[in-house]
Order: structure tokens, then sequence, then C-alpha cells
């Protein structure tokens, strides 16, 4: 419940319109009172014209108290019946009843009905107005609660990343907050409107008669009991309904992404097979809160013919003593019979607020994860950069595993170094550190002699251009997807960074030019333009450091060439680092670093390390031995 009454923090900007549609709502709710009070004068009016006698005759004498309220304490009663008749005069006093009275008696046949519609146009009105401004609200919350969520979840480390999958983000902010649309809109503009019409409605009974009200409405925190014990049972098999939704959120996710795996492989039944085997699981999750749900109404509907036993013993007794009249008996029941409604109603609601409460706990688990590169309290703004990166003996450990050990480091403005070695040598974890992607677990690495701790997340990121293996473009045309996230950057800028990347012949021949769509992930450009794009994307960014992380190791030999040519136009007059398998992409470079197991073994030119014949010349004699073997 805590986690559910958080919700309030996104219900703050609102609270004026929550406070309009609460007192519309309240006055939507005392048009039906006042509606059922009309009951009474149109039993008497048409029914028992002249009398409003008891049903069985005179008015009980003291001696013939009814059996309910001869069974209570004398001072009990008497309390009560003060109570009563000061509730029943100040109401009378506050609402004018006796005017109302009078004014009905002198036309009832027609100024009834006019009083009935009235009633019921001002009930329509407060109770649209209620509704509309409540439901509002919620559908606000809702879309505020799932943006800040989703600006939580960028801002996390890529540690985050790596162990909450994709399918499991998704769930959590379409799925899980999805949940709460219903709570916060529908069943709280619901939830507010039965409060008040029980509240209204009890008074209302008990103005009628409160021994027979008291006699009717005592149990009612017998209600409580089993809905709780239902609702903590709820509560758990709603969580993990909501688990496996998440597994087959990313089951989905995964599979659609590495379609051509399956296909290739011949795995679609494989893949099928395992999808409904995760929906067999959803579905024994969910038919777990199913039966719970249902076996809500089947409790209430008990207890509410054990109420419906007790009014008809009590109402008969008291009839038979003459204390309660046929005006007074009507009225009466339909509001008890409102009021069990009413809290059936909300009963059945709790059913979704349980379901809520397991989506909240999800939501806020990663609301609240703690952002693990976070700026300091007092962080400043990288100046331009200018002289240096320096690693300064580096260590980092992720999990387990040490990834980098000790490595001391220093580049230069404009210096262009490449970091050679084989696989899990930790060349991406090195560079990943520049940008603040991972922080060092012991040493400092700095910018111009700033620890990139220190500084704003923004400043440094500002000024440095990333180019990877994997390229990465949005379901977007291609001139947004160079100019990502500056849509006013002129045309002619655009096709400055295109032309320099090599791209604007191929963009030009398209039939919609830059503004062709390029798909999911880019998939209707090939491998090679669509690395030419992110590399008009980087040259437009004109940052002054650049990472190139494999940026040609998945091209053919042409598409090489091109992108090669795109990136010495990058390169140009920057400072880079540069990660590459193929050798002979980084031997233009100033200097040369080999990595072996979290170190830099070697560092030099690539004559130097060639001539040196260690761990470098290793590499290079590998893979220029297999190019001797399979050239013509």
């Amino acid at each position: 419940m805590r986690d559910l009454l958080r919700l309030g923090h996104w219900l703050g900007p609102y609270r004026g319109r929550l406070a309009a549609a609460i007192v519309c709502s309240l006055l939507s709710v005392l048009c039906l009172t006042a509606g059922l009070g009309l009951i009474k004068p149109i039993v008497e009016q048409m029914i028992e014209p002249g009398r409003g006698a008891a049903v069985s005759g005179a008015p009980a004498s003291p001696a013939d108290k009814p059996s309910i309220e001869s069974a209570l304490p004398s001072e009990f009663r008497a309390t009560m019946d003060r109570w009563a008749q000061e509730a029943r005069g100040l109401m009378e006093r506050t609402l004018h009843v006796a005017e109302i009275k009078g004014w009905l008696a002198e036309k009832p046949f027609a100024r009834l009905p006019l009083l009935i519609v009235i009633l019921a146009f001002l009930k329509g009105i407060f109770g649209y107005l209620a509704e509309f401004q409540i439901r509002w609200v919620g559908y606000r919350l809702v879309s505020d609660l799932r943006a800040d969520l989703y600006e939580k979840i960028l801002a996390q480390s890529v540690g985050f990343f790596t162990r909450m999958t994709t399918g499991q983000l998704m769930s959590r902010v379409l799925g899980d907050v999805g949940r709460l649309q219903k709570i916060t809109s529908t069943n709280f503009a619901e939830g507010v409107r039965l409060v008040f019409t029980v509240v209204a409605l009890v008074l209302l009974v008990f103005y009628i008669s409160w021994s027979l009200s008291l006699f009717c409405l005592v149990g009612l925190p017998l209600l409580v009991y089993p809905v709780a014990r239902l609702s903590r049972r709820l509560k758990r098999t709603s969580t993990q309904s909501q688990a496996r939704a998440a597994d087959l959120s990313h089951l989905l996710s995964e599979s659609i992404s590495g379609h051509r795996i399956v296909k290739g492989f011949n795995m679609e039944p494989f893949e099928a097979s395992r999808f409904r085997a995760a929906l067999d699981r959803m579905f024994d999750a969910d038919i777990k809160s199913v039966r719970t749900m249902a076996l809500t109404p089947a409790i209430l509907e008990l207890i509410g013919s054990l109420y419906l036993a007790a009014f008809v013993a009590g109402a008969g007794t008291l009839i038979a003593a003459g204390a309660l009249t046929l005006a007074d008996l009507v009225p009466f029941l339909f509001g008890l019979s409102m009021i069990f409604i009413s809290i059936k109603k909300l009963s059945l609601m709790n059913n979704d607020v349980q379901q809520a409460l397991g989506a909240t706990e999800r939501i806020f688990e990663v609301y609240d994860a703690p952002v693990e590169i976070a700026e300091a309290p007092n962080a400043a703004a990288l100046p331009s950069f200018s002289r240096n990166i320096e690693y300064r003996d580096v260590s980092f450990r992720y999990a387990r595993a040490e990834v980098l050990d000790g490595v001391s480091l220093t580049i230069h403005a404009g210096e262009m170094v490449a970091l050679v070695g084989t696989s899990g040598a930790g060349k991406t974890t090195l560079v990943n550190l520049i940008p603040r992607f991972w922080d060092v677990t012991s040493g400092a690495l700095l910018v111009d002699g700033h620890d990139v701790r220190g500084v704003t997340l923004r400043s440094l990121r500002e000024q440095m251009a990333l180019v990877t293996q994997e390229t990465v473009l949005f379901d977007d045309t291609i001139r947004a997807n160079i100019a990502y996230g500056h849509s006013d950057t002129p045309m002619e800028r655009i096709i400055a960074a295109a032309r320099a990347a090599n791209a604007h012949d191929f963009v030009s021949a398209l039939p919609d030019g830059y503004d062709t769509e390029v798909g999911e992930r880019g998939t209707l450009l090939s491998a090679g333009q669509r690395q030419r794009v992110t590399i008009a994307r980087a040259l437009l960014k004109n940052a002054p450091i650049l990472i190139l992380d494999e940026a040609t190791s998945a091209l053919d030999t042409e598409s090489e060439a091109l992108v090669q040519d795109a990136l010495e136009t990058l390169l140009r007059g920057r400072t880079s680092i540069v990660i590459a398998h193929r050798l002979s992409t980084v031997q233009r470079a100033d200097r040369i670093c080999v990595l072996s197991a979290g170190r830099i073994v070697e560092s030099g030119t690539h004559a130097d390390l060639l001539a040196a014949g260690g761990h470098y010349a290793r590499l290079h004699a590998i893979q220029f031995r297999g190019a001797e073997r399979v050239s013509p």
C-alpha cells in the first residue's frame, strides 16, 4: 500500500482539478440522496394520502416498544434517540425540509415530477463533471509516471542494462504502468462516488430509523476479514502473473529481433513451443488470480443474503409494532439496497487495487534502482578539450571478473591511438570509461586534468562522438538520424556531413532522398550504408574526441573502402581512439597499444611493433598469413 500511496506525488500538479472533481461527486451523490428522500412524500401523497400512519394502525405506545429497541440498554436507547432527534432537527433546519414539504403539498402531482427531473438533471451534470475531471487526472498521472520512469531508465548506467532485459523494461513501462490506468481513472472516479454514496445513504437510513439501521448495519465489519484475506492472496498471485508477463515480453522481443537466426536454423517450431510454454506459465498464474477474484462476489452475495434476512426480521418487528410506516419503509429499503450494492462494487474494485499493488512494486523496483553513474553534487562543466586524456593506474572489475588491471596511458590532443588485442582483452571497456558508461574501480581517468567523476555528464559527453560496429539507427528518416535530436539543423549542414561520410550519393539516389525511412534499426539500408549514416551523424556533432569501436569489421571490402575513406575525413583534426581487429585499419595510427588480460603489454608505431617481434607482430602474422592462404 505504501507504493500505491506514493502515486500521490504525481497528483500534486492536479490538486485543483481533483478537488473540483470530488466536490462535484459529492454534489451528485447529494442529488441522488435527495431523490431517494422524495420517495417518502410520493408514497404519502399517492399511496397513503392524508394518513402517514403506521402500516398496522396507530403508533405504538411506550409500553409496546419494538423488540429491537427493547433488547438494547435503556441508557443507550435514550442517547441514540437524543442524537437522532438533534441530527434530524439540524438536517431539517439546514435543508428547509418543512418549507419543501409545504411547497410540495400545495401541488404534489405537478411539483414532485418537476423536482425529480431537476434533481436527475443536476445529478447528471455534477456526475459528468466529476467523472471527466477524475479520469483526466488519472490518465495524466499515468502518463507522467510513465515518462518519469522512462527518464529514470535512460539515466541508468550500462551495467543496469546488462542486468535488466529489454522485455523486462518494456513490461515495466508499458504493462505494469498500464495496470494502474484503471485504478487511477475509472476505479478512482467510481470509488469516490461510491464512498460518498455509502456515507450519504447511511445517514439517510439512520435518519429514517436508527434502530433498524443499527440492526442491519452492525455486522458490516464482518466484510473486512474475508476481503482482507482475499486481498493478500490476490496481490501475491497478481505479482506472479505480472512476472510471467515480463518473461513473455522478453521472449517475444528476443525471438522477433533474432528472426533471421530463427529462420536460418529452422527453429520456428522450437520458438513457438517456447512461447506456448511461457503462455502456459502465464495462464497458470492468471488462473490463480481469477480464482481469487471469483471468490469475492460469491462471499459478498452470501453475506448480503444474511443482511437481507436481518432486514426482513427487523423491519417486520417495527411494522408490527407500528413504529415504521410504509412511507419510511420504501426509501429505507432502497437506501439499504444501494448501500450494499455500493459496498459490493467497492469490494470488487479492491481486486483491481491488489493487482495494481503488485504492479507498483515492480514499477518502483526500477524507479528506485540506484543510478550507478551519477554526477557529484558539486560537478562542474568540463571546459573545451585541448590537452590530453590520461588513464592513471586504472583498474576495472565487473562482478567478479577483473577486466582492467593498472592501466596507465596518456592520449594527447590531435593524436590517433589504436587499441588492438584478442577478444576479452579489455579494449572496449577501456574506451567506455571515457564517456563514463562505466566508472573505474580504482585509479583515475582525467580529461585535461579533470577527473571525469567530478564533471557534469552532459559537458563530458558533448565533447565526444562514438561510432561502433553495431550501427544504431532509429526508425525515422535518414535526415532525422543524421541530425539526431536536433530537428532544427539546417539541411545544408546535414548534406555536408553526408557528403563527407560518402553517404550523399546513395541517399540522393533513393526515391525520397533524405526523407527516406530507414526502418527498425536501419534494416532498409545495407550495412555499409548504415555505417556511413552513423559517420555522418558523428561528423555533424563535430566533437573533438572520437571513439571508433570496430567500425568496419562487419563490412565487405567495397563498403569498407568507402567507410574507411569517410573515416579519414572524420579523424582529421580530432583526438581519436580506434579499436580494430583488422590491423590493416590501424597502421596509420600515431600509436598502437596492445592489450592482453587487461594490461597494456606493448605500445608504439606499426613499424616499431613489427620490428619488436612481440604480441603485435604475432597478431599481424596470424592475420596476414590467413590472407595469403585465401588469396589466388
